[in-house]
């Protein structure tokens, strides 16, 4: 393995034990609409959605702000 191989096989690793940690992060959200805002924010997709689109997903009459405000919410509590 070249080291140049090896610095990509690293940094796989290093976001794939990221993404874990991510994820169980998100499973422990007691709260399923705060829960399912994280997941459309930052798991699921290629491409992050904007806020709005996220509210959009949620639905129930949710807004950009609102949803944001949500998350903004829950990681000052932790």
């Amino acid at each position: 393995m070249t080291k140049k191989e090896l610095e990509q096989y690293r940094s796989i690793s290093t976001a794939n034990a990221l993404k874990q940690d991510i994820e169980k992060f998100i499973d422990d959200i007691p709260d399923s609409v705060t829960k399912k805002i994280f997941k459309y924010k930052y798991l699921i997709g290629k491409q992050r959605p904007t806020w709005k689109q996220v509210a959009i997903l949620i639905g129930g009459g949710n807004t950009a702000m609102g949803v944001r405000q949500r998350v903004s919410r829950y990681l000052a509590n932790k």
